[in-house]
């Protein structure tokens, strides 16, 4: 649980690994690069947390009793993994055979700038949960709210008018970071041995893609199928709302501080829409074209 150390090891990592990835790409020019830089940031991630975490060294070794646990407890990580997996890149994926080339481009330039962004205390647990819930709401529904206004802003000033239609995908999508809120509780349901739950979640978001996107594609084209998506990220709020009441998780308080960030989100994206200069712009000012 020493989170500040372990946050230093991912952003490190992390560093690390966008490093290696833009050389790459600079000098080779290869889709290598992507891969080799994923590759980095696990091997950066392995040896910083072996050198930087305190405590005994790993080593090999066979303990029957642990074996067990990791069996008994890991099968449900590793299928979750698995589902978790297909429901990240399921969009595209039913996307892929249901919309041309051009159109699953500017949804996927729209995807990802849309996400570029206890067991031995169990008596803390509501006050930390919830202490990260308010940092993550503080951050996510600002993120969000910004999004969802200058989507069209942001595509403009990064993309030629060839992908100026993602624009309207970006603000759609980030839509679905409000359902992404509650991935907070997720780390309360493995710290409290439940990781079935996560699962259950994880299949219930992917037979909300593999479900809603066709229909929704079938009846409203495009728009019906991004609707299904932003709806997925919803699909495990249920589950989330439950555990917190059955667990005496839930403070309404900190459910109601989620709007105000939202709501500065939303007027900073209106106001970055209004000031934004356009890409050709910029490129007058800085290039004299």
């Amino acid at each position: 649980m020493q989170l500040s150390r372990l946050t230093l090891i991912e952003v490190a990592s992390q560093l690390i690994s966008v490093t290696v990835t833009v050389t790459l790409a600079i000098v080779t020019r290869s889709i290598w690069a992507l891969v080799i830089g994923a590759l980095t940031s696990t091997v950066a991630s392995t040896i910083l947390g072996y050198v930087m975490l305190p405590g005994k060294g790993n080593k090999l070794a066979w303990d029957k009793s642990s074996v067990h646990e990791l069996i008994a407890f890991g099968k449900w990580v590793f299928l979750s993994s698995i589902i978790g997996f297909m429901v990240i890149n399921g969009d595209r994926i039913l996307l892929g055979g249901l919309v041309d080339a051009p159109t699953l481009g500017l949804y996927t330039v729209a995807f990802m700038l849309a996400n570029s962004v206890v067991r031995d205390r169990p008596n803390d647990l509501r006050q930390v949960a919830n202490k990260f819930q308010r940092l993550g709401d503080l951050f996510l529904m600002t993120s969000c709210g910004f999004l969802i206004m200058a989507g069209n802003a942001i595509v403009t000033l990064l993309y030629d008018e060839r992908y100026h239609g993602a624009g309207m995908m970006l603000s759609f999508l980030a839509l679905s970071t409000v359902g992404m809120r509650y991935q907070v509780l997720e780390q309360c349901y493995v710290a409290m041995g439940k990781p079935k739950i996560i699962a259950a979640t994880n299949m219930l978001r992917l037979l909300s893609l593999a479900i809603g996107i066709p229909l929704g594609f079938h009846y409203y084209q495009l728009t019906g199928a991004m609707f299904a998506i932003v709806l997925s990220q919803f699909a495990s709020w249920p589950t989330a709302i439950y555990f917190k009441l059955k667990f005496k998780l839930m403070e309404w308080s900190v459910e109601a501080n989620a709007l105000p960030p939202l709501l500065i989100g939303l007027a900073l994206g209106f106001l970055f829409d209004v000031v934004s200069p356009s890409r050709q712009t910029l490129r007058a000012i800085f290039f004299h074209q």
